[in-house]
């Protein structure tokens, strides 16, 4: 059966037993329409008060995080060079955010430069801090004495680290948030990872709850808290508030202050129609919404120059045959835009869009990225002894090498003519150097035939890492770094690796 055969069957049985209940399900339908609108308001308002906190908190200490970078990055004497200017421009951002009295840094290291600009740190606070220091590798929310602040852990070794706090004008975020989060009849909580109440914005009616259940809702001893006999509505933000926990309960009131009274429901007929309506809808909506949304997810996908992910068609209808349709589209895009005809490697214009992405996860995640520039030694007398043909079989069996010795995630390229790039994701320098190695020894113990003849091949490479000092432009001054390394090779002979840096 067709997809318009199938939606005029689904919704004419449906259409059918909705107006044999018609009155009925007018005012089901109204009220729960009320409560799913409601339910969408303070979904909408938290989410909107988790960008908010983002915007006036996150972005701000990001733009600190990122001025204070540079400088802590050099030596301990470096830094008392150009503390004082730090201290200027830390100011600066500080005093066009309402929401930050002062930015303080914290070191275990005592060689390590502390930093305190707006005001004096409270005392117990770098001791609050390190009780749970492994839960600030995010930037988190604490409260400290009536006092809120924004922590966040700084990791430069395994024995050295910061702690960036920001300290919050606590006053002037509360307000911000009640001017935001306008549910009435209800109450919002936002707890740290400990446990603790950060903030409390209260406007439940006192009827609705004991005082006791007030209390240990507020006390966080229950999260989400525990309310038998409530009723109203609980709403938990699970999308990440800064690091902490925020959730919602809502008075029933909030729902029904606008339906007024309502009639007596109808159960038995309710129950029959819901009963086949979500069967129906879910069974129909599976069959017409899957498909559809992985088209969608697939379009989004090539967009963004991902061209791996297939696509299959489990249906016969329309919807099959466009995901026929398309799914061939997507095999010939790939092989014309992402593949080098030749060697059925990555080309140089897809590389450098992967490689950008690889470098802002790395920055991201803190995690090591390196890459690998290759160069066939003495190409040009492959082709002159060879011919062009012969030179295109070694240019074919270093990219079967290459796809051989990489892992899934790493990003075997053809660089142009006979050189190649390697991009080596959440990889250091040295297992670089040992990848690199192993890809020369391959090269070089290649015994390459054509017309009868051994052609010999070797190959030149340059090791290059992602380095604090990278973070403008980093993608070229990796390649450029890789290429320098990859011109010292050559200079010592070829049919060697050279890691950019070194000796």
């Amino acid at each position: 059966m067709k997809l318009k055969g199938k939606l005029f069957l689904s919704f004419g049985v449906v259409m059918f037993l909705a107006l044999s209940v018609l009155g009925t399900i007018i005012l089901y339908s109204f009220s729960e329409n009320i409560k799913v609108a409601g339910e969408e308001n303070i979904r909408l308002q938290t989410t909107i008060l988790a960008a908010s906190a983002r915007e006036t908190l996150h972005e701000p200490m990001e733009n600190i995080f990122h001025t204070l970078l540079p400088c802590l990055s050099q030596s301990p004497q470096s830094y008392a060079s150009c503390s004082a200017q730090l201290e200027k421009k830390i100011e600066k951002i500080k005093n066009k955010s309402p929401y930050i009295d002062a930015v303080y840094l914290f070191s275990n290291n005592l060689s390590m430069p502390h930093l305190a600009v707006g005001a004096t740190p409270d005392e117990r606070l770098l001791s609050r801090v390190e009780e749970h220091d492994a839960d600030y590798l995010t930037p988190q929310l604490i409260s400290l004495s009536s006092r809120m602040y924004l922590v966040r852990k700084i990791d430069f070794s395994s024995e050295a680290y910061y702690f960036f706090i920001v300290e919050v004008n606590t006053t002037a975020l509360i307000q911000r948030f009640e001017d935001l989060f306008t549910v009435n009849d209800s109450l919002l909580v936002l707890v740290d990872r400990s446990g603790r109440s950060i903030l409390i914005i209260d406007r439940l009616p006192d009827q609705s709850i004991t005082a006791l259940e007030r209390a240990r809702i507020i006390s966080t001893e229950n999260t989400p808290p525990v309310l038998p006999d409530f009723n109203g509505y609980f709403y938990q933000y699970d999308k990440g508030f800064l690091g902490n926990r925020l959730f919602v309960v809502v008075d029933n009131a909030f729902f029904l202050k606008s339906l007024g009274a309502l009639k007596n429901r109808i159960i038995a007929g309710i129950l029959i129609v819901s009963w086949v309506v979500v069967w129906v809808i879910l069974i129909v909506s599976h069959k017409i919404s899957s498909p559809i949304r992985n088209l969608s997810k697939l379009t989004h996908e090539i967009a963004a120059f991902n061209y791996e992910t297939e696509l299959h068609a489990n249906s016969k209808d329309e919807i099959g045959e466009l995901t026929e349709s398309f799914e061939s589209m997507r095999r010939k895009i790939k092989g014309l835009i992402a593949k080098d005809s030749l060697t059925n490697l990555y080309n140089r214009r897809f590389l450098m869009h992967i490689f950008e992405l690889a470098v802002l996860k790395a920055i991201r995640l803190e995690q090591n990225l390196s890459c690998i520039m290759m160069d066939l030694d003495f190409f040009k007398n492959i082709n002159d002894n060879y011919g062009h043909q012969g030179g295109d079989v070694v240019l074919v069996t270093i990219g079967e090498v290459l796809r051989e010795s990489t892992r899934d995630y790493d990003t075997p390229a053809r660089f142009g003519g006979e050189e190649f790039i390697l991009v080596l994701p959440d990889t250091d320098i040295n297992d670089a150097y040992t990848i690199a190695e192993r890809i020369r020894r391959k090269v070089e113990e290649l015994h390459i035939e054509y017309n009868g003849k051994i052609m010999p091949c070797t190959m030149s490479l340059g090791v290059a890492s992602l380095t604090p000092e990278d973070i403008a432009d980093p993608v070229e001054k990796i390649i450029n770094n890789a290429d320098s390394a990859l011109y010292q090779a050559k200079e010592r002979g070829r049919n060697c690796t050279v890691v950019f840096g070194r000796s």
